[in-house]
């Protein structure tokens, strides 16, 4: 069986520290696995084997427990675990993502 994968998501009621370090820590054991890539063949030869992709990281979840529900203290966690998590979603507040020139997160 071959399996495609390009994004893995960590679903929550909330977000917290904890949970922001749970979602990396699982991200980084997917993207530790071995990944290969075949070539593919088509009606006028092969195409030559890609080399797999980064996956994408992050988090989803309803609510914050933070005041700001997204701020400082959201931010100050997500570096923590610099450039594991890409993007999140907070249901009641926005959602972020990583801006990997300057390895800081966006808020919106």
């Amino acid at each position: 069986m071959r399996i495609t994968l390009y994004a893995g998501f960590e679903a929550k009621q909330t977000i917290n520290a904890q949970y922001v370090k749970y979602a990396a820590e699982k991200l980084k054991t997917v993207r530790d696995l071995h990944r290969t890539s075949l070539p593919i063949p088509h009606a006028g030869g092969t195409y030559a084997a890609k080399p797999p992709i980064k996956i994408i990281g992050g988090i989803l979840t309803f609510e914050s427990d933070w005041t700001p529900g997204i701020g400082e203290a959201l931010k100050n966690s997500l570096k923590k675990e610099l450039n594991v998590l890409d993007i999140g979603c907070i249901a009641a507040h926005g959602y972020f993502n990583l801006i990997p020139d300057n390895d800081d997160y966006d808020f919106v």
